[in-house]
Order: C-alpha cells, then sequence, then structure tokens
C-alpha cells in the first residue's frame, strides 16, 4: 500500500510498479515525466491528484489500472506492448427533495448513456446517497464512455423525479421528485452468452449483450428489424456471432 504521500519532482516516474499490485490512495504525485507505470499486474489508485509533464497514468504488457476519485490528464493515459485497461470512476452523491425538504428512504437508480442500469439504492435520514459510477473504460485504440447517466428516485406517495447528469467528477446532483426528464424504454440485457434454440423476433428494441457471444443453434433463429444490437466487452478478448448447423 501507497498511502498518504507527496511524490513530487523525481524525474522518470512517479511510482513505478512491476509484476506487483497495489493500493495507492490519498496522494498527490506531481512533476515526474510519468505518474504512475505499471506492467503486467493491476493496481488501484482513489483519493488522489496525478500531475505529470507528459503521461499520468502508464501502463505496460496488459497491466490495469482502476482510478477512484482521483483527477489526472484524460489525454495522459500511454498503453505500451499488448493489451492494458484504465477504468475510471467517481463517486455521485444524490439529494432526493420534495417542496425542499429532504425525502428519506427513496428510491434511486443509476442509468448509463446505453441505458443499463448500473447501480441502484435508497436514501438515508438526510435524502443522501452515494454510488460509485464509471466514466469510462479505456484500452488500446479504444474508449468507451459510458457518461452522461440518467437518474431516477421514486417513493410510494410522491411523484417520481430525474435528472441527466455528466458524471466526470465526484460531485453532488439534486433531484426534484416532481421534475422529470425523459428517460427511454430500458434495454434488453443479456450477461454472458446469448443462446438462442427457436426462432425470436424483436422490432424497434435496444437490445446489450455484455461479455458475451451470440449462439444460434440449429433449431433456432434471429429476427431484428430496427433494433440496436451491441456486444460490449470489459477486457481485451473479442466477441462472435455463431451459427450452428
Amino acid at each position: 500500500q501507497i498511502i498518504g504521500n507527496t511524490i513530487e519532482n523525481n524525474g522518470n516516474y512517479g511510482i513505478y510498479l512491476s509484476q506487483t499490485t497495489a493500493t495507492i490512495e490519498d496522494n498527490i504525485i506531481r512533476n515526474h515525466h510519468s505518474g504512475i507505470r505499471t506492467d503486467y499486474w493491476g493496481i488501484t489508485v482513489s483519493n488522489s491528484s496525478i500531475n505529470s509533464t507528459v503521461y499520468d497514468f502508464r501502463t505496460y504488457q496488459g497491466g490495469s489500472i482502476t482510478s477512484t476519485n482521483t483527477t489526472f490528464g484524460k489525454s495522459k493515459v500511454l498503453f505500451e506492448g499488448t493489451g492494458g485497461i484504465l477504468n475510471v470512476y467517481w463517486y455521485e452523491t444524490v439529494n432526493v427533495l420534495n417542496d425542499s425538504i429532504p425525502v428519506i428512504g427513496a428510491y434511486i437508480e443509476v442509468f448509463d448513456k446505453d441505458l443499463s442500469k448500473v447501480a441502484n439504492g435508497t436514501t438515508d435520514e438526510n435524502g443522501l446517497i452515494t454510488f460509485k459510477i464509471k466514466e469510462f473504460i479505456q484500452m488500446p485504440g479504444l474508449k468507451t464512455n459510458s457518461t452522461p447517466h440518467k437518474l431516477r428516485a421514486t417513493k410510494d406517495g410522491y411523484p417520481p423525479g430525474s435528472i441527466d447528469s455528466n458524471i466526470t467528477e465526484s460531485k453532488t446532483d439534486i433531484i426534484t421528485l416532481g421534475s422529470e426528464v425523459y428517460i427511454p424504454e430500458i434495454p434488453m440485457t443479456i450477461t454472458g452468452d446469448w443462446v438462442i434454440n427457436e426462432t425470436q423476433s424483436y422490432y424497434d428494441r435496444n437490445i446489450i449483450v455484455e461479455n458475451g457471444n451470440i449462439l444460434i443453434r440449429s433449431n433456432g433463429s434471429l429476427n431484428l428489424d430496427r433494433t440496436l444490437l451491441q456486444l460490449r466487452y470489459t477486457t481485451n478478448s473479442g466477441y462472435k456471432i455463431e451459427i450452428q448447423n
């Protein structure tokens, strides 16, 4: 663990980790060529700030970084060798109000830009709840944003409320019950392989396959009309649509 330090003016690297894991918390890392480099293995960085001259995050040969509530230059990321993953999260606090009064026990749902539900929970005695929400995942040649998000609050006996929010830093948003934004139909989400053994037809839908393939068996068929089909992966592995005889 590397906790509670100011690391500055070291020249090449602020922190350089090779074939080891580490938890890096509450650090200020500044004035280096590269702030944090990790080779091969994965590290977590939280509640820190990084300000380097060239690269803030740098991975080599499949190294991975999970960043939470950490400020860094989002254009200062380098992947070297093969693979590498950067996941970026922030803390999103939701304050639910009705006539300016905090609402206890309101049910909150958070949806990403593709309308996949990514978090839910109920507000505390102060009308507050905090979530850890992903802003984006980045790999060599690919960056996938999860924001803007939609947040919805409901409670029996009250009108619902919802907002749009760009979650690109840790912050607090207010949802006022009775004030809503438009939230389209929630997409159909399949986690893992989608195995089709019969005829299935979809019209005007949004279908997401998370970390899985589409496998159409010999007695199955899939008909899509005006439908958005997304195959999403959070690793470097590929995906396939396989028609089996």
